[in-house]
């Protein structure tokens, strides 16, 4: 009965992790689809540029020349991150179904192992779209009196558009996925939600975030009992982190402390291959108890020596003739 719930158990986890992998790729298949629409309409954007302009007599064939390499390349570049996520959205959701045993794990590793292609060759179609802009500039203003002038004080503020836009977009990254958590954590106070602010002082004016100890079976409810113990044992633990960071440790950091299939059940359960890649079986190492050694007699040469102040009594052998008949 017992290895019955213990299945029943395991069989539980092994479906609540699945539903796990199923939110995150749907998660990445959101972000493929949302990637390749954009890059498509940065390529339909480029081909539009691109055919508006026609070759005038007086533009040099090296501009004109680079200016079509950008063209294309921001082209192919788009087109390239629109296929990657077309495929990958169409491949993955299929082997995560109709796979074998073990290619739901496949298909999750396979598409975050694309996720830093697509976002390259987007990355390089939005770059290349900007020097295609900034040569058709100097080609469109070509016929005019001052269109040095013009073209460079036009280039000037498109570098300048994008430094900006790099910057930001790099402070609202760290801003999602800092190093130091605590330093953004909602419930240690540092960022207010309701006013969209960051700073010390809303950390100052709310009180840090200490986890809620879970009961412990078997225990008391009582003061001085185990649960009680446990609250005072995780809140001494997590007293130097608030007074280190302003903030209790992060939820990554205690993943595997405290619950870890809770907290970090995709990289604590590696028994099944759906839920982990990595096919090996961990077979379940149970603690053997020893049990304790008999203690044994001291020998008798102790014993004796322990018995000198009171020595035994002498035995006298005494032999009875006996009378034969």
């Amino acid at each position: 009965m017992l290895d019955a719930e213990k299945r029943a158990l395991e069989h539980r986890l092994t479906q609540q992790l699945m539903s796990v992998r199923q939110k995150e790729i749907d998660y990445m298949l959101t972000c493929y689809q949302s990637v390749g629409v954009q890059a498509a309409l940065v390529a339909g954007f480029a081909i539009g540029t691109m055919t508006n302009i026609v070759n005038p007599d007086d533009v040099e064939g090296g501009l004109y020349f680079v200016y079509f390499f950008f063209s294309i390349a921001s082209i192919v570049c788009c087109m390239m991150a629109v296929l990657i996520g077309l495929y990958v959205g169409n491949w993955a959701p299929r082997l995560a179904l109709l796979g074998p045993r073990g290619s739901v794990a496949r298909a999750h590793a396979l598409m975050q192992r694309e996720v830093q292609s697509i976002n390259k060759c987007f990355v390089a179609g939005i770059v290349f779209f900007a020097c295609q802009t900034v040569l058709a500039v100097w080609i469109l203003y070509r016929a005019t009196a001052h269109w040095a002038i013009f073209s460079s004080i036009l280039t000037i503020i498109t570098l300048i558009m994008c430094v900006y836009c790099w910057h930001y977009l790099r402070k609202m990254r760290a801003r999602f996925f800092a190093e130091a958590p605590e330093a953004f954590n909602v419930d240690a106070g540092g960022v207010d939600i309701e006013g969209g602010s960051l700073g010390a002082e809303h950390s100052a004016s709310r009180p840090p975030f200490k986890p809620a100890a879970l009961p412990l079976r078997g225990a008391a409810a009582g003061p001085g009992s185990g649960h009680e113990n446990f609250k005072a044992s995780a809140a001494s633990a997590e007293a130097p982190d608030v007074a280190a960071g302003g903030g209790g440790r992060s939820r990554q950091d205690k993943g595997n402390a405290s619950m870890p299939l809770l907290d970090n059940p995709l990289a604590a359960a590696t028994d099944h291959p759906d839920v982990s890649y990595n096919h090996t079986f961990k077979p379940v190492q149970r603690r053997s108890v020893t049990p304790p050694l008999a203690v044994a007699p001291p020998p008798f040469s102790q014993h004796f020596s322990s018995t000198q102040s009171n020595p035994p009594a002498p035995c006298l052998l005494v032999a009875i003739p006996l009378p034969l008949r």
